[in-house]
């Protein structure tokens, strides 16, 4: 008697091994690699080929990110409901009851190749964002690493976007904000077409963030409204506004976005301690915009408590004990900012995290370092 792919999928998902494995496994990569007699020669057998894609692979997924990158393994991993699968003579159906489910992990195929006598890698897979895709890196002019470098960023780029164009803000420095820029918006077009609106949202907020490194402020808001309407829930974006407005001068405005982070107390949309900390942050800047210092200094004491290492927390905190005229406990405040130096935390999808915002009128955003800010006192 048969036994239908559903009935074999709900017996795994009632003995909870599919639902907590195919969980800990959509975002998953699973490479397999077939490779010419010639790489193999060079010492590149489909084993070599696969761990130096995963390599590649994995030090873009390892981009500072608020956002999870997908795990990258060799396709010869097998997840753990597979395994069981496979003991029971079970795994193609499995593999089955998982597509109908629509749990699949995505798969690239890798074929190292030689075309007219030239060196290529030739890459067929299928992502959750742009469905099938085909790439092939031409090696003429390219070392074999620069081939994979290549090979890995445009499959991300399938993969995950987002991901990807991170990834050349803080690692490629040949890259111009402004042509990644021009990156940004052909991904926006081909996202047209897809259900995405999380990618959309997040590629939108970095053009914000691109907006605000050109001292463009206007066209920013602009962006990060539209990443907001792209995904209401992106509270990233959300913080981002605020600081912009904040840049304008449009302190309750500001305000007004920081309170739909961080209220109700009892039941946030968030729990990130970095979120928080960010939003109490730029909130207390807008209070001390409005000249509400008290309501300023409250703020930035509970960024410290959500995130005790945040130097942008203690620095801002300083200059207003110093402003309210306690010399000495600005110091101290001060002293702990520097401190925290030591624990940098730059996100370039947050922009207080990516620039230093005045409280001063008119002064423009300075791009953040291991330093602090040139007009610091």
């Amino acid at each position: 008697m048969g036994i239908s792919l559903l009935t074999i999928y709900g017996a795994l998902l009632a003995l909870t091994l599919v639902t907590t494995d195919t969980l800990l496994n959509t975002n998953t990569l699973y490479i397999e690699a077939h490779v010419a007699s010639q790489f193999e020669t060079e010492g590149y057998s489909p084993a070599v080929v696969q761990e130096q894609l995963i390599n590649e692979l994995t030090e873009i997924a390892d981009t500072k990110s608020l956002i999870k990158a997908p795990v990258v393994k060799s396709s010869d991993a097998k997840s753990f409901s597979a395994g069981l699968a496979s003991v029971v003579s079970l795994e193609d159906s499995l593999k089955a009851a998982q597509n109908i489910a629509g749990l699949t992990p995505p798969r690239l195929f890798t074929a190292a190749v030689i075309n007219d006598g030239r060196r290529a890698l030739e890459l067929t897979g299928r992502s959750h964002v742009f469905e099938r895709f085909s790439i092939t890196v031409e090696g003429k002019d390219k070392t074999t690493g620069e081939m994979f470098k290549e090979a890995a960023y445009k499959t991300f780029t399938e993969l995950d976007p987002y991901i990807a164009i991170l990834y050349r803000f803080t690692d490629d420095r040949k890259t111009t904000l402004s042509a990644l820029d021009v990156e940004i918006d052909g991904l926006l077009e081909r996202l047209k077409y897809t259900p995405h609106n999380d990618d959309r949202s997040h590629l939108l907020n970095l053009k914000g963030i691109i907006a605000l490194d050109a001292n463009d402020v206007d066209g920013a808001v602009a962006l990060f409204r539209r990443s907001i309407h792209a995904d209401p829930t992106f509270l990233v974006a959300r913080l981002n506004l605020a600081l912009s407005l904040i840049q304008l001068d449009r302190y309750q405005e500001a305000i007004d976005e920081i309170n739909r982070v961080t209220e109700p107390w009892w039941w946030r949309p968030t729990g990130d301690n970095i979120l928080l900390a960010t939003a109490y942050t730029i909130r207390g800047v807008g209070f001390w915009g409005q000249g509400k210092l008290d309501r300023a200094g409250a703020d930035f004491q509970y960024a410290a408590v959500w995130h005790p290492t945040s130097t942008a927390a203690y620095w801002y905190w300083s200059r207003l004990i110093r402003e309210m005229g306690d010399t000495a406990e600005a110091d101290r405040k001060l002293a702990t900012a520097n401190d925290n130096l030591a624990y940098f935390e730059g996100y370039p999808e947050v922009a207080l995290l990516y620039f230093w915002v005045s409280e001063e009128d008119a002064r423009p955003l300075e791009r953040r370092s291991n330093r602090l800010p040139s007009w610091a006192n």
